[in-house]
């Protein structure tokens, strides 16, 4: 839902700007960092043990960078690192304009949509441990996608598609979140199960952070990128506190 948001509101609206983009992951990222070593790793310790969630842990960053390495994938500052598209952007978009800009929206929204997909996993394995858990991680990934959706969104009409289909490709690449959550639900079923889902999910979710929304944070505005940790920081430890 929250990449399809994105996509809503980069239709209707032309997106924040880069201050609020850059806002937004900021928050994210110190949503999804508080998350995962004050929620996600105690848990899965308690649930089960040190030895399977470092496992899990080191197989989840695994999973974050095989993904990122062997899959397309959008950075919401404008810029593809795996491909050639570096074209000065078109007047009033952050994205760059080209003659297979069609094919790469596509490309990346496939990247996208199997990026979501360990996220989804670890939302079902946090909804399967603790709600309160679950909700917190939801937040966070939404945080993350809905920028990501904007992103996908003004691409998409950067290469000539309506605001009708665009929509509708942002929304069918956020569909891998719940596809996700349904899996990890699934299999987190016995204590160990559901702590090394927990682990695995905390190891993606780490490398999200560290990897790719603190870094296209700063790239769009320190300061902001800064302010917008900090919130998130202080908005998860608040709410794990008095939930």
């Amino acid at each position: 839902m929250a990449t399809a948001l994105g996509g809503v509101f980069s239709s209707l609206c032309g997106g924040p700007g880069q201050k609020g983009l850059s806002l937004m992951l900021g928050a994210a990222a110190g949503i999804g960092f508080t998350i995962v070593f004050i929620d996600l790793l105690p848990a899965a310790v308690q649930i089960g043990s040190f030895s399977a969630a470092a496992a899990g842990f080191v197989c989840g960053i695994l999973l974050g960078r095989m993904v990122d390495v062997l899959l397309p994938h959008l950075h919401v500052s404008g810029l593809c690192p795996t491909c050639s598209c570096t074209k000065e952007p078109i007047a009033g978009s952050p994205f760059p304009a080209g003659a297979g800009l069609l094919k790469t929206a596509y490309l990346l929204g496939l990247g996208m949509a199997l990026h979501n997909l360990p996220e989804g996993l670890a939302i079902g394995a946090g909804l399967e441990a603790d709600e309160k858990l679950g909700i917190m991680l939801a937040l966070a990934i939404g945080i993350h996608n809905i920028p990501e959706g904007m992103a996908l969104a003004g691409l998409l009409r950067a290469a000539g598609q309506c605001h009708y289909k665009s929509v509708l490709t942002t929304a069918a690449a956020g569909l891998f979140i719940p596809a996700g959550a349904i899996i990890g639900q699934h299999f987190a079923v016995a204590p160990y199960s559901i702590s090394a889902m927990l682990a695995v999910g905390a190891g993606a979710l780490l490398y999200v952070v560290w990897s790719e929304l603190i870094p296209e944070s700063c790239k769009m505005h320190s300061f902001f990128s800064r302010l917008g940790i900090a919130a998130g920081f202080l908005l998860s430890v608040f709410i794990s506190i008095s939930c």
